[in-house]
């Protein structure tokens, strides 16, 4: 499919991530560098509504499906690629700072906190709390 080696994809995409904030980006982005694959894939059911980790998710699954030549590797690269570009939306915008978010909204954010919640518990032994 291509010439490319997965670890050379994700490097190529890695420099089109936006600054990290907060934590558990800086985390995410430190996993990816230390190939820890599996710690990479846990990091996005802990942040469900951050482009940044789920680029980061989706990244780490590339060297594997590329060096195996699985069919699944377009749709990685490009997931990976449309979480950065949002990443990169909500790093301008401020996903923490809106201004007040209407009914719908606080319901999602609502949803979202109890699901983080539920996959915190979940993979608590592979991310311990600081």
């Amino acid at each position: 499919m291509t010439d490319w080696t997965g670890q050379a994809i994700v490097d190529a995409l890695v420099k089109q991530l936006p600054i990290t904030y907060g934590e558990l980006q800086n985390d995410a982005r430190t996993a990816l560098s230390k190939k820890d694959y599996q710690r990479c894939k846990i990091y996005p059911c802990l942040a469900l509504d951050d482009a940044y980790i789920k680029a980061i998710g989706y990244m780490s699954s590339i060297p594997a499906v590329a060096d195996q030549g699985m069919p699944t590797l377009a749709t990685l690269v490009a997931e990976s690629c449309r979480a950065i570009a949002e990443a990169h939306a909500q790093a301008e915008r401020g996903i923490i700072d809106e201004p007040e978010p209407s009914e719908r909204e606080k319901a999602r954010f609502k949803a979202i906190n109890e699901l983080e919640l539920i996959t915190q518990e979940i993979f608590s032994k592979a991310v311990p709390k600081a």
